[in-house]
C-alpha cells in the first residue's frame, strides 16, 4: 500500500489472507477549499502505531498540476520499551514510505542533500516529477545518510542497495494475476517528529 510502515509493522494485524486484527481507527484532522477549486487540502490520523508510541498523520494538497503528500509521525503515550539514541535517550523509529507506481521509464537523482530525491517518470502524457523531502527530530548520526531509497521492479532491485522481498515490484489488476510494477520505497531512521513530503508534478 502507498503508507507507511514503522519497524517493519502494518498499522493492523494481518492474520489470514482477507483477514486484518487491531483495526486502526482513523479521522479527518482538517479539509480546506479554495472558493475557485484551485487548491484544495485534507488533513486526516490514524492510531494504527499507537502500540509502538506514534501517530501518523497524513496531509494531501492539490494546486493546479501538483500534489503535495506530507507524511508526519508524532510522538504519543504509551512510549513502549525502544533502544533509545545514545545521545539524546530517546526512542529511535525505523520508517518506510511506499508508493507503487506504473511500470514506466524513469530516471533518478539524489536531491541537494542527504535526505531529498528525485524521480522522473515518462508517462504517455509527459514527464512527471517526484521529489522527496525527510525531516526529523536530530540525525542518528553525522557518519551515515539518514535517507535510503530503494526502487523493485518485479521483486528484482533496480536502485539502491538492501534486501528486498521477490513479492515487491508487482500489481495485481484483477485477483490471481500480477504485472510488473515499480514499487518505490524511501526508508529513514530517527527520532519523532518525522515527516517525509512527496511533491508530484505532473505534465
Amino acid at each position: 500500500h502507498n503508507t507507511i510502515t514503522i519497524d517493519g509493522q502494518d498499522q493492523m494485524t494481518w492474520v489470514g489472507k482477507f483477514l486484518w486484527l487491531n483495526w486502526a481507527q482513523a479521522k479527518v484532522i482538517d479539509y480546506t477549499q479554495a472558493d475557485e477549486e484551485s487548491f484544495e487540502r485534507l488533513v486526516a490520523q490514524h492510531d494504527g502505531f499507537r502500540h509502538l508510541g506514534a501517530l501518523h498523520q497524513r496531509a494531501v494538497e492539490h494546486r493546479e498540476n501538483k500534489w503535495t503528500v506530507t507524511d508526519s509521525l508524532h510522538p504519543c503515550k504509551p512510549y513502549v520499551s525502544r533502544v533509545p539514541d545514545s545521545r539524546t535517550q530517546e526512542p529511535t523509529y525505523k520508517t518506510r514510505l511506499h508508493w507503487l507506481i506504473p511500470d514506466w521509464a524513469w530516471e533518478a537523482e539524489n536531491g541537494i542533500n542527504k535526505k531529498s530525491f528525485i524521480i522522473r517518470l515518462l508517462s504517455p502524457h509527459g514527464w512527471i516529477t517526484i521529489t522527496f523531502q525527510e525531516t526529523s527530530k536530530i540525525l542518528l548520526s553525522d557518519q551515515r545518510p539518514q535517507f535510503k531509497v530503494q526502487i523493485i521492479r518485479a521483486g528484482e532491485l533496480e536502485y539502491g542497495s538492501g534486501s528486498i522481498s521477490p513479492q515487491w515490484g508487482w500489481v495485481s489488476p484483477t485477483y490471481g494475476y500480477k504485472v510488473p510494477a515499480l514499487s518505490l520505497a524511501l526508508m529513514a531512521e530517527g527520532q519523532i517528529p518525522l515527516t517525509i513530503t512527496s511533491e508530484w508534478t505532473f505534465p
